[in-house]
């Protein structure tokens, strides 16, 4: 399986199991928050075990916070 194949299903089996969004705890999670953001971490790769299930609309309200506590 290649690299990217292997994120999905990782990801996909995450949201499986994590339907619910840990931020607003009301709409599907179809993405994976990171807590603290990648933008903290070289390269932008986060170590495992700091994803959260988000719905985009959690996720995407503190991007750009993120973003600029990072510079």
């Amino acid at each position: 399986m290649g690299q990217a194949k292997a994120k999905a299903k990782r990801k996909a089996d995450f949201l499986a199991k994590h339907q619910i969004c840990c931020c607003c705890g009301i709409a599907p999670a179809i993405e994976l928050d990171h807590c603290p953001a990648r933008v903290f971490f070289t390269a932008r790769v986060a170590p495992q075990g700091y994803e959260f299930p988000a719905c985009h609309g959690c996720n995407q309200t503190v991007r750009n916070v993120e973003q600029v506590v990072a510079c």
